[in-house]
């Protein structure tokens, strides 16, 4: 299990191993990181610098085998998921940016701009990626993609 605190002003990683009962601590280069997901013994995070303001966040990624802490992105965004080491963001623009975690280096695969509107970034077991857009109106339908992300990304 994992979550994350602000304990004595210093942010926290905080990770709570089920079949031992051990909890083991990192310190976050933010004051505030957020949003945190466990993939690949990497902590992918949305960190912030003022917790009342979402302008000021940051996405990143700490390695739990080296200690390095990584930026994504350092500009806005409106929500992330992660599969083993691709990263999907959902940009301050409510499109999809997508991202790769290689030997430690993070760069961006793939901007998809044929889905706009997005709403929802999850992935399924299988690593398929899964968009959603939720009805604008009454009248008009929900969507939901189920995209193939090893198609997308394939040079």
């Amino acid at each position: 299990m994992l979550w994350t605190d602000c304990i004595d002003n210093q942010g926290y990683y905080i990770i709570y191993d089920l079949n031992t009962s051990e909890i083991k601590k990192y310190k976050s280069e933010f004051r505030y990181p957020g949003y945190a997901r466990l993939s690949n013994n990497k902590i992918y995070s949305i960190n912030f610098h003022d917790f009342s303001s979402w302008r000021t966040n940051e996405l990143g990624v700490y390695d739990l085998s080296t200690g390095k802490y990584t930026r994504i992105k350092s500009e806005h965004i409106n929500g992330f998921n992660v599969y083993k080491d691709t990263v999907c963001v959902k940009s301050n623009e409510d499109l999809l940016e997508i991202y790769k975690n290689e030997n430690g280096e993070i760069h961006q695969v793939k901007n998809l701009t044929e889905i706009s509107r997005i709403d929802s970034i999850s992935f399924s077991h299988k690593g398929d990626l899964i968009v959603g857009r939720d009805a604008l109106t009454p009248d008009s339908n929900a969507e939901i993609y189920l995209l193939d992300i090893k198609y997308i990304i394939k040079d």
